[in-house]
């Protein structure tokens, strides 16, 4: 049993089934018209290079190697065995980080994005298959990272992150919900959970009406991990202090009671960010507990493997034989072919 990734690409099977009909009428029309000429054997006693069968066999490569490309770029994908899906957690996990300037305070060491990133690596390490996401926002909201089981590039993903990755400044909390919710692939059969890393400072949107609907909609628990004090921390940019339009130093305070309360809404768990470790436990359980109940639900889920690297080998060797084979006759092959010729009549006649 298989399937494809992309079955849309399939159409273009349609245009390499058109290119093989035009080229069959070309050479059924160009033998007619040949024969139409003069007789076929004096005509290719005047082109004694020219090789039909090396022609058509060039063809044949480049159509294989077209479809074989069409089946790479669709996916193929072959059925594995259901009772595999149970000897490894199937779940994803998108990661929604606070990239405001507010992060630059250091009421955590070294400071609420540093701490922010440790939690990310630490749950990387002990991900345990667990896919990942990564969504960050200020006033606005950018997927960083789509779901992904590469841990090497979420790493390089996640140490990279910083309060430039968007350029419109403010916290709006529930906009960047609803992007981590579109963030998850259409699989069945998941446990999914979203990690938010934030201080909390919400002046955007309703994120506790956002975090609710998320839950409701896609089955997507909202987990909140608190950063920073409720005393509070000025914001260093560089080695100037933020200041407001009236000249006070800006102070950022966690607010911890807003980010419980998008943790309820989103039947998911509060925790701050003094331990990592703890963080990523308490994720970890979560989705175990969860992908347990989904595979149950549908314990006669199949998994699927990717195979189209098959096809990627055809398409290379149909083109590197391709680039090699020449149209026409290889003269200096016929010399030797003709060479042995004589020596056998040689031998023959006496």
């Amino acid at each position: 049993m298989f399937k494809f990734a992309y079955p849309i690409v399939l159409l273009l099977l349609i245009v390499a089934v058109g290119l093989l009909v035009w080229y069959v009428y070309n050479e059924f029309r160009r033998n007619r018209q040949m024969k139409a000429f003069g007789n076929m054997k004096l005509l290719s006693g005047m082109m004694p290079t020219r090789s039909l069968f090396r022609q058509r066999i060039k063809f044949g490569l480049s159509w294989l190697a077209l479809v074989s490309l069409i089946l790479v770029t669709a996916r193929i994908q072959l059925a594995g065995n259901s009772n595999a899906a149970g000897t490894r957690m199937n779940a994803e996990m998108v990661a929604v980080v606070d990239v405001s300037n507010s992060m630059l305070c250091t009421d955590e060491t070294p400071s609420r994005l540093e701490k922010a990133k440790m939690i990310l690596n630490a749950f990387l390490d002990n991900s345990e298959n667990t896919k990942m996401g990564l969504v960050v926002f200020a006033g606005t909201s950018v997927t960083r990272m789509p779901i992904t089981s590469d841990l090497g590039s979420a790493k390089m993903f996640v140490n990279s992150l910083s309060t430039e990755d968007v350029s419109v400044q403010g916290t709006a909390i529930g906009a960047a919900l609803r992007q981590a919710q579109r963030s998850f692939s259409k699989d069945e059969g998941i446990a999914r959970c979203i990690l938010l890393l934030t201080d909390a400072e919400n002046h955007e949107d309703d994120a506790i009406a956002t975090a609710g609907a998320v839950n409701r909609d896609g089955h997507v628990y909202v987990n909140v991990v608190g950063l920073g004090s409720r005393e509070g921390s000025t914001i260093s940019i560089g080695d100037t202090l933020l200041r407001s339009a009236e000249g006070d130093t800006v102070v950022s305070k966690f607010d911890e009671e807003l980010a419980k309360n998008v943790a309820k809404a989103g039947k998911g768990f509060y925790v701050t960010g003094k331990s990592p470790a703890a963080v990523v436990d308490k994720v970890l359980s979560q989705l175990k507990t969860e992908a347990a109940k989904a595979s149950k639900v549908s314990s006669s889920a199949v998994t699927y493997t990717d195979k189209f690297g098959i096809f990627a080998c055809v398409a290379f060797f149909c083109l590197l034989i391709d680039a090699v084979l020449m149209e026409r006759k290889n003269r200096l092959w016929e010399r030797v072919k003709g060479l042995k010729d004589r020596i056998f009549k040689k031998k023959s006649a006496e």
